[in-house]
């Protein structure tokens, strides 16, 4: 069941990265014979158990030509990774390694990509049951790409990872080597994508641990130091606002602390589009209503 788990995410990871891995820095040519094969690509991914083994191939077969035939275009790193989750897919693990490792090798400059890779190579242990040799790759990623997307979002994946299995104790100390990673990045990193995702992340740790007043402050400094819509898109904005609500009103029982957190957001940015919602979850919280708290959840 477990392998089931890590497998799917695989996939549906596949399927919402695969065109801007694709799309990193290609050429034109590259790109519109990428999109053919791209359309196979997410057919498979939608139900790939039921894909016979020479699909696979085929498709594997596809990427490959492109690889050999524009190994000079700067789109073919993420072509790699690609084919590296069609063998995961398919389940030929140790090929799916095989391919992912020529990343770190022939695109070291390329960081992102490669965390990536290294994390779905870790991945691919996981689904064999091997959590000792994941853990170690993860723990490469931690610190040899530690502002990447893959590198901020790893240490809250080890501690999640950990909750699953119900190991309290591991749990317990991987949530806090992960606070103390994102709480050093924070303070390295001031007002940027890097703080902004580790304050996310942050949040998060603090509410799987039930630490409600470290999450609200957390979530407050994302709203007061991150009101640009690069950051503080309309999706982010209203599950940041439902997280304080649920915090507040089902775990503290105080509303007045979401108010005045929104009330200090409006006063600082009088023009902030955000407003006018804020507005509305003010006057529903006056009311004693309890407006969309029901969950919490950070992303």
């Amino acid at each position: 069941m477990k392998s089931s788990v890590i497998l799917d995410a695989i996939i549906l990871m596949g399927i919402y990265g695969v065109l801007s891995l694709l799309d990193l820095n290609s050429d034109y040519v590259v790109e519109r014979k990428l999109w053919h094969i791209n359309r196979k690509f997410l057919d498979v991914a939608k139900d790939p158990k039921a894909v016979p083994p020479q699909t696979f191939e085929a498709l594997a077969n596809e990427y490959k030509r492109i690889i050999r035939q524009h190994s000079k275009s700067r789109a073919i790193a993420g072509v790699y990774v690609v084919l590296g989750r069609i063998y995961i897919m398919k389940g030929d693990l140790s090929q799916a390694r095989d391919v992912l490792g020529e990343i770190t090798k022939l695109y070291p400059d390329y960081r992102e990509l490669s965390a990536e890779a290294i994390s779905l190579i870790a991945k691919t242990y996981e689904l064999e049951n091997n959590w000792a040799k994941a853990r170690e790759l993860y723990q490469k990623i931690i610190q040899e790409y530690p502002r990447t997307e893959t590198g901020l979002s790893t240490p809250l994946y080890m501690a999640n990872y950990y909750q699953t299995q119900n190991d309290f104790r591991s749990t317990m100390k991987a949530y806090a080597q992960a606070i103390d990673f994102y709480q050093k990045l924070i303070t390295e990193q001031e007002h940027s994508t890097v703080e902004f995702n580790s304050l996310r992340y942050l949040a998060n740790c603090y509410v799987a641990q039930n630490r409600w007043m470290e999450a609200i402050e957390t979530l407050k400094q994302i709203l007061i130091d991150y009101p640009e819509p690069q950051y503080l898109t309309v999706q982010r904005a209203e599950l940041i606002i439902k997280t304080i609500n649920a915090i507040v009103v089902n775990q503290l029982k105080n509303s007045d602390i979401a108010a005045d957190i929104y009330k200090e957001f409006m006063v600082k940015y009088p023009q902030h589009p955000l407003n006018k919602t804020l507005k509305v979850v003010l006057d529903r919280l006056k009311e004693n209503k309890n407006p969309d708290s029901q969950e919490v959840s950070v992303q």
